[in-house]
């Protein structure tokens, strides 16, 4: 299967090229940083050629303005990735006219955290911030644009294998990755979210 990954270079985006790679997938790893494929999803245009060229069988939107402080303080910057960039991916899929299937990462930011149980996704939404409220935005892009050839999932705190390195080196400074090894990996696997791949 061709899969396409957006914000490949993040932690999560990371962690799922190499899961899909190791499943002998065809990943197409996208990025605005160097070292993968070029890829802005605020550019509607350069998006919709990325996915018309690329044809994936199935793209995983992992990019997304995560900084939830940084949102507080740029709403526009984090409603430009987190809602326009996302609708530009789930336009460009329909346009592409491949049958896709696009996931969409979401957060568990949509809602208020006033129920006191676990949420589901029957539950209404309630954001607190701009972050939240710019990533529901974009859930609700992708459902309208792409109704029935969707996944959304909602995080939480995701764990990757460089997290505790990364979260270590802030907190105890001059921590390196091996010292970090003495967590036991513990990373977001999609088996569960998209049983569409083997």
């Amino acid at each position: 299967m061709k899969v396409l990954v957006t914000g490949a270079g993040g932690m999560l985006g990371t962690d799922l090229c190499a899961d899909l790679t190791e499943r002998q997938h065809e990943v197409i790893a996208t990025d605005h940083r160097e070292g993968f494929v070029p890829l802005d999803i605020t550019d509607l245009r350069e998006v919709r050629a990325m996915i018309r060229e690329a044809r994936p069988d199935a793209i995983i939107h992992c990019a997304a303005w995560t900084n939830v402080d940084g949102a507080e303080r740029d709403p526009d910057a984090a409603y430009k990735v987190n809602a326009l960039g996302s609708w530009n991916v789930a336009a460009a899929t329909a346009a592409a006219e491949a049958n896709a299937l696009m996931v969409y990462i979401s957060t568990d930011f949509v809602f208020d955290g006033e129920k006191g149980a676990a949420y589901t996704e029957f539950d209404a939404v309630n954001p607190l911030g701009h972050y939240g409220a710019s990533k529901e935005a974009g859930e609700r892009l992708v459902r309208e644009t792409l109704p029935g050839r969707h996944i959304i999932a909602r995080t939480s705190w995701l764990c990757g294998k460089r997290f505790p390195a990364g979260i270590l080196s802030r907190v105890l400074p001059g921590c390196s990755a091996s010292t970090a090894k003495v967590f036991p990996p513990r990373y977001c696997i999609w088996r569960k979210a998209c049983r569409r791949f083997p």
